[in-house]
């Protein structure tokens, strides 16, 4: 942090902060040292009470000109300002008063800078203790030196070094550097951050290898996998250029957290040095605001990318992954390689509620449904389903009502598990795809989509979503009895159709609430 033209003393402690457009002018008592010095006019200047954290004003003319007198009777002689007729000298607010401590904000501008703030601070004698420059900003506009206050506390940003400085304000007015190094900028939300991870910056990676994390100096020290979600502390100035699959990508670097579970969340947020490191930004998906816009076929609930946990969303757009459209199916329907319907059981194995599955080896899988005596009296009921991609397996479906069903792919020759997948898996010509579209089980409106990706012998995590712009087709028969109309169609090893319905409608008999859906994976 540059010290022109300040002196390295110290300020005053304030009781929070708020930010500076609520503020108010009220009237205050004037001490008789500041009577005897001739000071009342101090009463005549802005009061901002600080509540919240705010960002301390820049110069503006609409403070107290003072004079030359008055500016020796500020004291401000005495400190590394030297009074120049040439620039002018304004008293712009008053920080937060108590009995103890007076806080003045001072401004000066002059032909070359468009203006300096300078916060000045005074003991209970009214004796100067503290000047600190606050803002700086040239004639080409925009500040070079930035202020942030939150309680007692300064942060003081350096566009030239690229730094920020963590200073505590004193009880008696003196401002001393913290020990503490300043890792993320959490007093620019001005009151909103209260000290939780969720509160960050957060985007997604998109490399489908993953993302190697580095250190300052460039040696890798990780990598993030495809889906994963980076905490994002800020950016780098400086972009690099890179190479990709013949696509030019022109980024900065993003630091990150490394390991969210170390960071210090609440009032005393903090993040160590020793756990941030830096990704290439170019390989992160932007963060998506509008993704549950329901007049668009992009919309969705949620959105889960990756072998990430569940419980970690992308907030991404979905056209970053898809490529969606409204199609005529008869337009396609020469194109289509393989196309399915809703699952047929296979009743050879059950007898009853027990499912028997004899394997090559001599064992036996025994599965029976159970009945549970909780609410809804749910079942769970197995059931072997056909499916000619898997032709010597078993392909297992397990169901019961609060649960998404399951089909588990068990070896015929040993009954050793190969797969198991959440939905039916509806797989693409050449196997590298499978696709799963099922309604919530309480709601059969909400409708989800899981498609996975072979990769080293299994299919793993793609995207799953829940999706907005249609849900699950059923319809009702003649004898008005619900039916399953679904059905799926690969048009290439990328490109599918999906028989959909209208989500906002509830009725079953208007044949204009049906369409065909066209996804082209990216």
């Amino acid at each position: 942090m540059r010290y022109t033209n300040y002196l390295f003393l110290l300020l005053l402690v304030c009781f929070g902060c708020k930010n500076n457009t609520n503020t108010s002018t009220k009237e205050k008592s004037i001490s008789a040292t500041e009577k005897a010095a001739n000071l009342t006019y101090l009463d005549s200047i802005q009061i901002i009470q600080t509540e919240k954290p705010f960002r301390v004003p820049q110069y503006h003319v609409h403070g107290k000109l003072i004079t030359q007198k008055e500016f020796q009777e500020l004291q401000l002689n005495k400190t590394s300002l030297t009074y120049n007729p040439k620039q002018e000298y304004r008293l712009l607010a008053s920080l937060n008063p108590t009995a103890n401590v007076k806080t003045l904000l001072l401004g000066i501008t002059d032909t070359v800078n468009f203006g300096t703030t300078y916060i000045v601070t005074y003991n209970k004698n009214n004796e100067i203790v503290g000047l600190m420059l606050t803002d700086s900003h040239g004639k080409k506009g925009g500040s070079t030196t930035r202020t942030y206050m939150s309680g007692n506390v300064l942060y003081i940003e350096d566009d030239s070094l690229n730094t920020t400085i963590e200073y505590i304000i004193r009880k008696n007015g003196i401002i001393q550097p913290s020990n503490r190094a300043v890792t993320f900028k959490h007093y620019r939300y001005l009151g909103e951050f209260q000290g939780n991870l969720s509160q960050m910056p957060q985007q997604t990676v998109k490399a489908q290898n993953g993302l190697i994390i580095r250190d300052s100096v460039g040696k890798p020290i990780g990598k993030l996998p495809f889906g994963k979600t980076a905490y994002i502390i800020d950016y780098t100035k400086d972009s690099i250029t890179i190479k990709d699959e013949g696509k030019t990508i022109k980024a900065p670097k993003a630091r990150i957290i490394l390991d969210p579970t170390k960071v210090t969340q609440g009032k005393d947020f903090y993040i160590e040095p020793s756990n941030i490191g830096y990704v290439f930004a170019g390989f992160l998906y932007d963060f998506y605001e509008n993704a549950k816009d329901e007049n668009s076929l992009y919309a969705y609930e949620y959105l889960k990318l990756g072998t990430t946990p569940d419980d970690e969303h992308a907030n991404i757009d979905l056209r970053e992954i898809f490529d969606i459209k409204r199609v005529h199916y008869n337009t396609y329907k020469s194109k289509a390689q393989k196309s399915f319907k809703t699952p047929t059981i296979d009743t050879t194995y059950k007898k009853g509620k027990i499912l028997t599955l004899p394997f090559e080896n001599g064992k036996k899988l025994i599965l029976k449904d159970s009945t549970y005596k909780t609410e809804y009296n749910p079942t769970r009921s197995f059931n072997v389903v056909f499916h000619k991609d898997f032709p010597d397996s078993y392909l297992v479906s397990e169901r019961m009502f609060f649960m998404n069903e399951l089909y588990t792919i068990l070896n015929k020759k040993t009954g050793d598990t190969i797969q198991q997948f959440t939905g039916y898996p509806y797989i693409s010509p050449s196997k590298k795809y499978s696709v799963a579209v099922f309604n919530e089980f309480e709601c059969m409106q909400q409708t989800f989509i899981v498609i996975n990706k072979l990769k080293d012998g299994r299919y793993q995590n793609y995207a799953s979503l829940q999706t907005n712009s249609w849900s699950y087709p059923y319809k009702l028969d003649k004898n008005n009895m619900m039916i399953d109309a679904f059905s799926i169609h690969w048009i290439s090893d990328t490109e599918f159709i999906v028989y959909a319905k209208n989500p906002e409608e509830c009725d079953m008999t208007n044949p204009t609430d049906y369409f065909y859906l066209k996804y082209r994976i990216k």
